[in-house]
């Protein structure tokens, strides 16, 4: 009788230490595919942010041409105030021009007539 008790004992014993074992192995797979996610998830938090590292760049450069095309339309605004000043002093001093030319030429005038 001792030996069956034993015999039992031993059984479960070997069952205990299946189940252990089959324990052990489930929580190194679970350890694997937890590693592997936390690799996955670090893959992608680090593409998330390189992304958002290449959108922040690009909004720069976007913010940095339109400060620049404002710039031009503003220089642009200048040339053609200054064109225009140009263009009524050119058109001031044709007028002057004439007006003496018209002067000098009744002074002509009257001159010859006397």
């Amino acid at each position: 009788a001792l030996q069956a008790k034993n015999k039992e004992v031993e059984d479960r014993c070997s069952v205990f230490g299946r189940r252990a074992e089959a324990a052990e192995t489930a929580l190194d797979t679970e350890r694997v595919r937890a590693a592997s996610a936390s690799k996955v998830a670090a893959e992608g938090e680090r593409g998330a942010q390189a992304l958002a590292s290449r959108e922040a760049a690009r909004a720069e450069q976007l913010a940095a041409r339109a400060r620049d095309a404002e710039a031009r339309a503003e220089a642009a605004a200048e040339l053609a105030r200054a064109s225009k000043e140009s263009e009524a002093r050119a058109t001031a001093e044709k007028a002057r021009a004439e007006s003496e030319a018209a002067r000098v030429a009744a002074s002509a005038a009257t001159k010859a007539r006397q």
